[in-house]
């Protein structure tokens, strides 16, 4: 009994080093992947922003601009979220 025990836990360590290895990877992986992401939002809200400061700009210009502004906001939100899940 005592050398089936011995087994089985020499196996559940094996088996929780690969899960560490596992999540250590994929923690890596989600951290690349959110930079990546957040980089091309941050380039639409700043240049939204830039066009915001447009005078020929028409009052339903503006107000599509605000709302990719808003999207783009609200994009970088979950991509927090899911790099904080």
């Amino acid at each position: 009994i005592q050398e089936v025990v011995f087994e089985r836990a020499e196996r559940m360590e094996r088996l929780n080093d690969e899960l560490a290895r596992s999540n250590l990877e994929l923690d890596s992986f989600a951290h690349a992947a959110s930079h990546d992401l957040k980089e091309p939002v941050r380039g639409i809200y700043n240049y939204s922003n830039f066009l915001m400061k447009e005078e020929t700009l028409s009052d339903r210009g503006k107000s599509r601009v605000e709302t990719i502004i808003r999207l783009t906001k609200r994009m970088e939100g979950l991509l927090d979220s899911l790099l904080d899940y």
